[in-house]
């Protein structure tokens, strides 16, 4: 026998409400989830790289992982996969502090667990410390460095109200901020090990070593989140206009005086109808049309303060040349000590080539020439990764020159 429609409607209405509960905790768990899946990916991929990848381009391939990592999680929780960049979120009031926390905590267990995993298959641990020749003071201050850029152009390509307006998010935020990792990874890799993410750090530090070398590695994340402060305090200083639409200067100073435009900044109007329950959906939905399309207009007609724009010329000058001064050094130092040797040291991927090649009779000087080339080639890539950065964060603020002779060339036209 049949229930009757009296019977079946209760139980079509349990079905419902906890199909309606389920959805809810899953769109309440899915940001979190996706924060740590993307950081286990991220750090599994770092693990893997420095135990048995290619010396020469691991930083190009961690750099990757992070990209692919941040697009496929950014519609879930916006992709953050390190706990200084979500810090940095948390401090700029992009994203609410419980929030913040619950995305540091994901990621840090993230970390932990893909550390051991790396370790523990590949039976061999990844030293978080200065390498040879350096100390700690030279480690943790081009961790603070990269840390600090990595956290400056995820703010900037990720955050800032003029690159990401209603309806008009970029597309090239993650290419942005994964390009970091190569200008980074590059430079500082023989260094301090181009961590930049607590998590990583974290991750690696506190499932090997001794207590003592754990203890320093708690200081060391500690500067990569001392990076999150840094970059903070320079995105504020290179877009005011983020600071006007908190209402930090108050009514004294208006968005219309910090940017020239009450729609480009500001409390955004379709939150506050949201917040205080004044209008229907629908309203909502069609004020926030309107809202973006004067927010697009007004694009073209900003132009940030004077201080502002020599400011970002200062920072992404000051990047490049670091970049393209410390990863020459460096790559000078090694080929100096082939050359003092007499032998050098190669991957598996220089190995491979080299067999590849079929040049008989691998001695030292065939050996020494393919790692010279491939560490040459390595301060073009880092300097114009980091070139890529800056221009990306701050083509939109002073019109990203960070050379003289482009300024010149752009003047006497």
């Amino acid at each position: 026998a049949g229930q009757s429609p009296a019977t079946a409607r209760p139980a079509e209405g349990r079905l419902a409400a906890f199909t309606m509960r389920w959805s809810d905790v899953a769109e309440y768990v899915a940001p979190y989830a996706a924060e740590f899946l993307g950081t286990f990916f991220v750090v599994l991929t770092v693990g893997c790289n420095t135990i048995t990848g290619s010396k020469t381009w691991m930083p190009t391939s961690i750099s990757f992982a992070i990209m692919v990592a941040m697009y496929a999680t950014a519609p879930a929780s916006g992709g953050h996969l390190n706990p200084a960049l979500s810090f940095s979120f948390g401090l700029t009031r992009k994203l609410k502090w419980h929030v913040v926390w619950g995305y540091m905590a994901a990621q840090f267990l993230a970390g932990l667990l893909a550390a051991a995993a790396a370790t523990g298959l590949l039976e061999q641990s990844v030293h978080v410390g200065p390498k040879e020749g350096f100390d700690w003071l030279d480690s943790m201050v081009v961790e603070l460095v990269y840390s600090s850029m990595f956290c400056f152009v995820a703010l900037n390509c990720m955050a800032s109200l003029r690159n990401n307006p209603k309806f008009d998010r970029n597309q090239f935020f993650a290419l942005a901020v994964g390009f970091v990792g190569i200008a980074g990874g590059h430079t500082t890799g023989k260094i301090s090990g181009a961590f930049f993410n607590p998590a990583c750090t974290l991750g690696f530090g506190l499932t090997t070593g001794s207590v003592g070398q754990r203890m320093w590695t708690l200081i060391y994340a500690g500067y990569q989140f001392s990076g999150s402060v840094v970059a903070c305090t320079l995105f504020f200083m290179v877009r005011p206009e983020e600071l006007a639409a908190l209402g930090i200067f108050g009514e004294g100073l208006s968005c219309q005086r910090a940017c020239g435009a009450l729609s480009l900044c500001g409390s955004r109007p379709h939150e506050l109808l949201e917040d205080r329950g004044q209008e229907t959906a629908a309203e909502v939905g069609e004020l926030t049309q309107t809202h973006a399309k004067c927010q697009l207009q007004q694009q073209d007609n900003y132009r940030a303060p004077y201080p502002a724009r020599v400011l970002a010329e200062f920072i992404g000058t000051y990047v490049i040349v670091f970049t393209f001064g410390l990863s020459t050094v460096m790559a000078s130092s090694e080929a100096g000590g082939a050359q003092h040797n007499g032998t050098v040291a190669l991957d598996s991927a220089a190995e491979g080539l080299l067999a590849f090649s079929g040049l008989p009779g691998a001695d030292s000087q065939q050996l020494q020439f393919l790692e010279q080339r491939a560490s040459s080639s390595t301060v073009a890539w880092a300097t114009g990764a980091a070139v890529l950065c800056m221009a990306y964060s701050l083509a939109n603020v002073s019109g990203g020159h960070f050379n003289p002779a482009v300024t010149l060339a752009v003047m006497c036209t």
